[in-house]
């Protein structure tokens, strides 16, 4: 069986492995083919700069979950083979794992280390985590989801070795602060990708710092960010003239100044998500449909404010529109969809009306 299953096609065999068998299977297949011609092959493959590890497989139930766990016995063997990896996926709480004591390995395992997700739990601690990112000097994309205490993990300390990060997602890090974010915006001005959702401490200054530092930013999702304001979507759109997605889902603060402002500096916007943006009127819409003419995805589920005025300018001036949510938004009426639909045939909408 072990023979026929290292004579799969090296992608296939490489899914397997970093997918959808536990870390204590890919171990114990090690063993099984440690005294075999294609041993390695097995290990090359697995070391090469595709592999990712995860805590679960695909097809694995809760109840099943806890045999995926990245434990310290299955990290000690990706230390023991002094395996280079270029991805780490730790999204699932860990079974007591503590980096610190794989530090002389670290160097090796990490060293080609470009992506780094982990979702928080327990019994992460904030060492394990300041080990795993000081070994990242080719850090590219860093997701650390749900630390509520972020704070207390110094994000400026995290990201200090890695001037090069391009990506970073830091979704529902409660207590993460405008010092952290400017920290960050200050050190990593590569920066292409910022998800703040949920990072309710965020204001405009926190904004302004990567609006003036990051200004190759591609993407910003700022979804239930209470406290950010027109301000700071001014100074995003003032110097962030790369802006291709955008989410200010729930920014209650968020009127017709900030949108106009972004669309009047964002020609290449393909995607917006101003849901529940309840103060936005038609005016916001008017600048949008006339400066944003490559808009394929457009969230307006919630925005109460428009009126058939405003879907009638997006169908007239977004042809390569595909997505539209206007739910919830009381004042567009039956007739305007319809004749939504007649002319985008084969775009998405989505509504409570019709």
């Amino acid at each position: 069986m072990t023979s026929l299953l290292i004579d799969f096609p090296e992608d296939v065999m490489l899914k397997i492995c970093t997918s959808w068998i536990s870390m204590k299977s890919l171990c114990r297949l090690d063993s099984a083919i440690c005294m075999k011609d294609k041993r390695s092959h097995f290990l090359t493959m697995i070391a090469s700069n595709r592999a990712t590890f995860s805590n679960t497989s695909p097809t694995t139930s809760a109840k099943e979950s806890t045999a995926n766990v990245i434990n310290n016995k299955s990290f000690q063997w990706l230390t023991n083979r002094q395996l280079s990896i270029e991805h780490f996926n730790l999204c699932k709480e860990m079974d007591g794992i503590t980096l610190e004591k794989h530090v002389p390995f670290a160097t090796k395992i990490f060293r080609k280390l470009r992506s780094v997700s982990i979702s928080a739990g327990p019994k992460l601690s904030e060492s394990s985590l300041l080990v795993l990112t000081k070994q990242c000097q080719n850090l590219d994309s860093l997701s650390l989801n749900g630390f509520k205490k972020i704070n207390e993990l110094r994000v400026g300390q995290i990201v200090e070795l890695s001037p090069q990060l391009k990506t970073l997602s830091l979704v529902g890090c409660w207590t993460v602060s405008d010092e952290d974010i400017q920290k960050v915006a200050q050190k990593c001005q590569k920066l292409e990708s910022i998800d703040l959702s949920a990072c309710f401490e965020i204001t405009d200054e926190a904004l302004t710092s990567i609006a003036r530092h990051c200004t190759q930013l591609r993407t910003l999702v700022l979804q239930h960010c209470d406290k950010v304001t027109d301000k700071g979507i001014c100074e995003i759109a003032k110097h962030c003239h790369q802006l291709r997605s955008i989410n200010l889902s729930t920014c209650l603060g968020i009127t017709d100044e900030g949108i106009s402002s972004l669309a009047l500096h964002s020609p290449q916007l393909l995607s917006a998500d101003f849901s529940y943006l309840k103060e936005i009127t038609d005016t916001s819409l008017t600048h949008l449909t006339t400066h944003c003419k490559l808009l394929q995805d457009l969230q307006l589920e919630g925005c109460t404010s428009l009126t058939n005025a405003a879907v009638e300018k997006i169908s007239l001036k977004c042809a390569n529109l595909t997505i539209l949510n206007v739910k919830y938004c009381g004042k567009v009426t039956n007739e305007v969809l319809v004749e939504f639909k007649i002319a985008h045939q084969k775009a998405v909408l989505y509504t409570t009306a019709l």
